[in-house]
């Protein structure tokens, strides 16, 4: 018996050992950001680490940072001068389901995507992303985020009914209408269906924060007005500082820094104990990855 515990205490040495932990690393000009991504959003995480362990990040740049709110990259047209007029466009080429589960605190990463009015499924860029630089939230702001969430929510009702297609004839006109300013036929077009987005809004419980998620906002910061709206797919665990000086650059038209950032991104793997003594905390769960 004490021969089968003595093997036991072995094979589980030997099993935590061969855990690796996979940690993204950004290294600009200002210094490192290191990031975890979470596991229970596959299809973001695992997309990111392919794109980094390619090279499809390095030389893009940070195109757009607001200070209080977000620092965004990873669009390819940065990295091509002959693409600068069309900067905040580009990607690989596809997008991603949206896995839409966590909240917007201060330091998480999160990927970018285009409005419900073109995009009512949410997708996300197949490679921008942000990192919420944040602030922090009063009560009474957390009270109009919560509003605001809703409101978009019930809008994203209307988006999924207009984009049946048998109401394709609709959709149209409401794109023409939108993107030419003309308020009065897309209220019009809107009002439409107001009746059977009450129906399907009347059902859904309304988004509240829960008092852990007020808590974060009102203590750490960042961005609760994006929640139920974006995918967070992971989370800065060293170099917060750095994100702290990308967003304090001089910009110019569209948020876009007058100096360029750019970064290089690459994956490490660490040992549990490594990961623990570097950052200082245990790894978030469901961030260990078995050692091949």
């Amino acid at each position: 018996m004490k021969r089968f515990f003595t093997i036991l205490f072995l094979f589980l040495s030997l099993s935590t050992f061969a855990k690796k932990v996979e940690v993204v690393e950004i290294s600009t000009k200002f210094g490192s950001i290191y990031i975890v991504l979470y596991k229970d959003t596959p299809k973001h995480s695992k997309n990111f680490l392919k794109l980094a362990k390619k090279g499809f990040y390095d030389k893009t740049t940070f195109h757009r940072v607001i200070k209080g709110f977000m620092v965004q990259g990873g669009d390819p047209y940065t990295a091509r001068p002959d693409k600068k007029d069309s900067i905040g466009e580009g990607g690989p080429g596809y997008t991603l389901p949206a896995e839409i589960k966590y909240m917007h605190k201060r330091g998480v990463l999160a990927a970018a995507r285009e409005g419900d009015v073109v995009n009512p499924k949410q997708e996300s860029s197949g490679s921008q992303f942000y990192i919420v630089h944040g602030k922090k939230f009063t009560d009474q702001e957390l009270n109009g985020a919560e509003d605001r969430i809703n409101g978009w929510l019930k809008e994203n009702i209307f988006y999924k009914i207009l984009y049946r297609k048998v109401n394709e004839k609709d959709q149209k006109a409401y794109l023409r209408c939108y993107i030419a300013g003309r308020k009065d036929s897309v209220n019009y077009i809107t009002a439409k269906y107001a009746r059977e987005v009450d129906s399907i809004w009347n059902t859904k419980t309304k988004f509240k924060f829960s008092a852990e998620e007020r808590e974060i906002y009102k203590t750490v910061g960042g961005a609760a007005h994006l929640d139920r709206n974006y995918t967070a797919f992971g989370e800065v665990v060293g170099g917060m500082d750095v994100v702290d000086k990308i967003a304090d650059v001089k910009k110019g038209t569209r948020d876009k820094p007058l100096e360029d950032v750019a970064m290089t991104v690459k994956v490490l793997k660490m040992s549990l104990a490594e990961f623990k003594s570097r950052f200082g905390m245990d790894v978030p769960d469901g961030q260990i990855i078995k050692k091949k």
